[in-house]
């Protein structure tokens, strides 16, 4: 017996995450273990972003039991929009199961401060430390929480670091 409607993973943008694309790509991935899904746009009956029924806009694929729906949001959206999703979905007996979420448009980049040693100053050291102070008003990126992957030029060699609080290893 299947009284369940189809179950939802890997909304993109994340919910309650952050895109710098104002135009984002938005998707989901659709499944149903015990009937199953007819595997195309019909097993969609509402797709509604910011309110508005986008239903005829979206594009679906099929691939090993799991339906992605996507849509491309041309919006442009403005930075700290917060973008509301909702999509229902229905199996091949009519079960129903809606899916919501949430994400906010960052396209701000994040601020450098307190830079040492100084852009165009010398040191004799022959592995210096390298400081910079990294702040995000909207995704409020924390230096001493969030993980971050840099990339920075030294004479002329890009130098990628992941970090976490002020210490980078890479």
């Amino acid at each position: 017996v299947d009284t369940v409607g189809p179950t939802f993973s890997g909304a993109s943008p994340a919910d309650g995450g952050f895109t710098n694309d104002p135009t984002p790509l938005i998707s989901v991935k659709v499944q149903d273990a015990l009937s199953g899904l007819a595997g195309d746009a019909s097993d969609i009956t509402a797709f509604t972003v910011e309110g508005t029924d986008h239903l005829n806009d979206i594009s679906t694929s099929y691939t090993g039991n799991v339906l992605t729906v996507s849509y491309q949001d041309d919006s442009n959206y403005a930075d700290g929009t917060v973008v509301d999703v909702s999509v229902t979905a229905e199996d091949n007996l009519g079960n129903s199961a809606t899916h919501t979420w949430s994400f906010t448009v960052d396209t701000v980049d994040p601020v450098c401060t307190g830079n040492t040693p100084a852009s165009g100053s010398y040191t004799k050291a022959d592995t210096p430390t390298i400081q910079l102070d990294i702040s995000d008003a909207l995704s409020k990126v924390s230096a001493t929480e969030d993980e971050a992957v840099l990339s920075m030029t030294v004479e002329g060699v890009v130098i990628s670091a992941a970090y976490r609080g002020y210490t980078a290893q890479g």
